[in-house]
């Protein structure tokens, strides 16, 4: 399925936006491509997988970017998206990260901090639909009205948190 696919793409690289450290994007990354194994046919790459990203890049596919209702234009999208929202958050830069257990083990949690700034991050790595209880957010110290800043979606720690299939959301807290 196309949008499992694209979903996964973002969650990961919304980790690798947010986890810490310097995020690193292959070139063609942004555009969805995929690996290019043609390496293995020539005698003096074979073996040497750092050919598997060093492809001829894509220029057609490249002009679909701008357009959200292509699955390259989705991933660049959204990775532009995520890189925004790197650049505008404290508690992604020289933070702390804190890696926590959400209760599911279908959704990988962890919260960033950096003086007064924290978000938290969660991420459902399962094909279905998953939950964190209310109880765990309060345990974890989440006990207010949050913004998911991926989707602008205003969360609420006393109630559930409901991720869509491989959904992956920044949550802000504290208004």
């Amino acid at each position: 399925e196309i949008d499992f696919a694209v979903a996964r793409i973002l969650l990961l690289h919304g980790i690798i936006m947010t986890i810490g450290g310097i995020p690193l994007i292959y070139l063609g990354d942004e555009l969805g491509m995929v690996n290019n194994y043609d390496y293995e046919s020539d005698p003096d790459k074979i073996g040497d997988s750092r050919w598997i990203h060093r492809f001829p890049f894509d220029w057609e596919n490249a002009e679909n970017r701008t357009d959200s209702e292509t699955v390259t234009g989705r991933i660049y999208q959204g990775l532009l998206q995520l890189a925004q929202l790197r650049r505008q958050n404290l508690a992604f830069t020289r933070a702390e990260t804190d890696i926590v257990d959400t209760g599911n083990h279908h959704v990988f949690g962890y919260f960033r901090n950096h003086e007064n700034r924290t978000a938290f991050v969660v991420a459902n790595f399962s094909e279905r639909e998953q939950a964190v209880e209310a109880w765990r957010l309060r345990q974890l110290g989440l006990r207010k009205t949050m913004i998911d800043l991926v989707s602008g979606r205003t969360i609420i720690a006393a109630r559930q948190l409901i991720l869509e299939p491989y959904q992956f959301m920044v949550l802000s807290r504290f208004m």
